[in-house]
């Protein structure tokens, strides 16, 4: 999803109006106007300044999630030193709490590795306000790229899930394009990646799942049935564990 300025791929920019009518539900990946709506240049400078003029990052922390495909909680969560190359080529590290996988790295693309370099120098700017003095070592190990600024003397605490869900949700609501969540992203993406020609296994790998049965449940049926990629849920009864991850 690439609109002009941002580093989403796949999707085109410009701000359209979209038909009227509901989402079809909460599962499964954004329409492509939908998605036009939420990558376009226009819209995303109005989630910035609109619904975080404190600039805490709710943009920085939307492209990625989009971009990259990890679970908000993941994203929001992010260490201040999350960045690196390996090669030359910018990654992405981060924790994956809810299946027990810390440290994970992810190639990103360059535009995103720059943007959340600029959220750095915020985050160290701002730690600099309020200490008068920048982060010792030891401090900036602790450090969160998104920190919070309410109960944060320390500036350990991240952004909430809840501070990020109630600026999505006032910014959804200004775009009138429905009911939309912002995990429908890691959909979108699994979605992507399928017609691209990863595997299941892959699309599990990269989203950081338990299960192909998980992988399965972020991604289009229909798609599964026009690349050929064969439906594990449909061939064997779902468990309690299918839909972890």
């Amino acid at each position: 999803m690439k609109p002009n300025g941002s580093a989403w791929t796949g999707v085109s920019s410009p701000p359209c109006p979209l038909r009227e009518g509901s989402p079809p539900g909460r599962e499964g990946p954004f329409s492509d106007e939908v998605a036009q709506a939420l990558a376009a240049e226009a819209n995303l400078k109005t989630l910035a300044t609109c619904h975080d003029p404190a600039d805490r990052g709710l943009r920085d922390a939307w492209e990625t999630i989009v971009v990259t495909g990890r679970r908000c909680s993941e994203v929001i969560k992010l260490r201040l030193d999350c960045l690196g190359r390996y090669g030359g080529l910018p990654m992405l590290w981060h924790d994956q709490t809810k299946v027990g996988n810390y440290d994970a790295a992810i190639r990103i693309p360059e535009q995103l590795h720059q943007r959340l370099e600029a959220r750095q120098r915020k985050t160290l700017a701002l730690f600099a306000a309020r200490h008068n003095r920048p982060p010792t070592p030891e401090e900036r190990v602790h450090l969160p790229l998104f920190p919070s600024n309410q109960r944060n003397s320390d500036s350990r605490r991240p952004l909430s899930y809840q501070w990020f869900h109630r600026g999505f949700k006032a910014w959804i609501n200004d775009l009138d394009i429905g009911g939309w969540v912002p995990h429908q992203a890691r959909h979108s993406l699994a979605t992507s990646l399928l017609r691209a020609g990863a595997s299941l296994t892959h699309i599990r790998r990269y989203l950081g799942q338990v299960s192909e049965r998980m992988a399965e449940h972020y991604v289009n049926p229909r798609e599964l049935h026009q690349t050929g990629e064969k439906s594990q849920v449909a061939s064997s009864r779902r468990r309690p564990d299918a839909l972890e991850g």
